[in-house]
């Protein structure tokens, strides 16, 4: 069993693993102001948010009518698939 924290201390989240099955339990995530649970893609957006891949602007909006660049999709995918960004720093381990 682990847990991942919000930056507060409270339960972000908690997965179970066994040998047979695994779940994981959510808190019920904040929504964007502007992305209610009728919106056609807040299925798609909400999930996103609540793993902080998608973050608010300064007014708590997602803005999803706005264009996306590629460097912005390129970091949601990476974000998504559990990447890090290459450091700049000189790597502890070569290969």
């Amino acid at each position: 069993m682990a847990f991942k924290l919000h930056n507060d201390g409270t339960v972000k989240e908690m997965i179970h693993w066994n040998s047979g099955s695994s779940a994981a339990k959510l808190s019920e995530p904040e929504r964007f102001k502007d992305v209610d649970e009728n919106h056609p893609y807040a299925k798609f957006i909400d999930p996103l948010h609540q793993y902080e891949v998608l973050q608010a602007n300064k007014e708590e909006n997602f803005t999803p009518e706005t264009f996306l660049t590629r460097a912005e999709f390129a970091y949601w995918l990476s974000q998504i698939a559990y990447f890090t960004l290459p450091s700049k720093k000189n790597q502890c381990f070569l290969m």
